[in-house]
């Protein structure tokens, strides 16, 4: 040990005067192209070798909004007994920049008993969002509704992970359903667009679960790098989405009237299903409903048609005083009235189907019989029971 320490000083007597206390030949911590690099309000931990490094008497900063703190030294042989060179001492400092301190180039001081080195520090200025342009609707959105966030220091946003987006729904923020009706169990998630993100901007496409005229979300923005004002810590926004209640009318439920949806039918007895459909808002009233026919088809078109199947049709009979009902059609046919939102439907399970539990569709098309996308197409699953 005391050979390396007498080697150690011969080394400083043959250095350059002008580089006796101030020679930086290495330094790990976080950075981006090259420079030591920070983001507003954030820190980092620096390790910094060199000969006589640890002999520093203490650190100075060039901004007052920017500390520096030693928080362990190295001797040389202490380096070289964790992997480093013989010849340098390492301190670890931890370097850390206010909320307000400008961006730019930053300065930590290495003091010595002779002269000083220093430490260029790069601080990001944090990512703020300060605005937002959201679609204009002329229907109710639900899917692909993109939102472009605009802002400083909004680079380098992490794929598929790094946007969220959460529904404020309260008393001052009211989330609304395709009919202009106080919406529940809706879900969003959000996908940010990384070819056209910059420093300046950010696309994120949002999918709701349902079609709404109005939402209130926030969405928030982070980043795993380190060139990026959204790392470490995040930049929110809330933006408002509104659309008229206009458009094609869809299907939003299918009310069975029991909450299991599970029916029993036994070798002499028969059972009743009841399905009420619930329209995304209400038929057209206070005038004239249009209803056509398609000559060359037959298929009826109006604002309350709605086309409907149960899934498989075997068993599956019209119930006495019921809905109609032909089991050997593709699809059968009921009109909501004028001012109605809700419409039941009837039928009953005759016979078993087939196996002793069996998986049933109910099926409704709207408005387009002959589209199976959504929202047009909804389906939901239902279970006969063989005893």
């Amino acid at each position: 040990m005391r050979r390396l320490f007498v080697l150690f000083w011969i080394v400083l007597l043959l250095m350059p005067a002008g580089n006796l206390w101030a020679r930086i030949e290495r330094w790990t911590g976080p950075s981006c192209s090259g420079l030591a690099t920070i983001t507003q309000g954030s820190g980092g931990i620096y390790f910094i070798e060199g000969a006589g490094v640890d002999l520093t008497t203490g650190l100075s900063v060039s901004n007052s909004s920017l500390t520096a703190t030693i928080q362990q030294r190295w001797n040389g042989a202490q380096n070289a007994a964790d992997g480093g060179n013989v010849l340098w001492g390492k301190i670890k400092v931890l370097v850390h920049a206010s909320t307000s301190i400008p961006a730019g180039s930053h300065y930590v001081y290495i003091n010595y008993p002779v002269g000083r080195d220093s430490f260029s520090v790069k601080v990001i200025g944090k990512g703020v969002i300060t605005g937002a342009t959201v679609p204009t609707f002329s229907a109710p959105f639900q899917s692909n509704v993109d939102v472009k966030l605009t802002g400083t220091g909004l680079s380098s946003v992490t794929p598929t992970t790094g946007a969220t987006v959460r529904i404020i729904s309260d008393s001052f923020n009211q989330l609304l359903d395709a009919g202009g009706q106080a919406a529940s169990g809706v879900s969003v998630t959000a996908q940010p667009d990384t070819s056209t993100n910059t420093d300046t901007q950010a696309i994120v496409r949002l999918n709701f679960s349902q079609r709404l005229t109005l939402a209130t979300v926030e969405i928030t923005l982070r980043s795993g790098n380190t060139c990026s004002g959204l790392n470490p810590g995040t930049a929110r926004f809330n933006v408002t989405l509104k659309a008229p209640a206009a458009g094609p009318i869809y299907v939003k439920d299918h009310l069975f009237d029991r909450t299991d949806k599970t029916y029993t039918v036994a070798y002499s007895t028969t059972t009743l299903v009841t399905v009420t459909i619930r329209l995304d808002r209400p038929v057209p009233s206070g005038g004239l409903t249009p209803i056509s026919m398609d000559k060359s088809t037959g298929v009826v078109s109006g604002p309350g048609v709605v086309y409907w199947a149960v899934i498989p049709s075997s068993g599956i009979k019209q119930a006495t005083g019921g809905t109609a009902y032909n089991p050997a059609a593709r699809f059968n046919q009921i009109t909501v009235p004028a001012g109605q939102q809700n419409y039941a439907i009837t039928f009953q399970v005759a016979s078993c189907p087939g196996a002793a539990t069996n998986a049933a569709k109910f099926v409704t098309w709207k408005p387009d019989p002959n589209n199976d996308g959504q929202p047009n197409r909804k389906e939901t699953l239902f279970t006969i029971l063989c005893r």
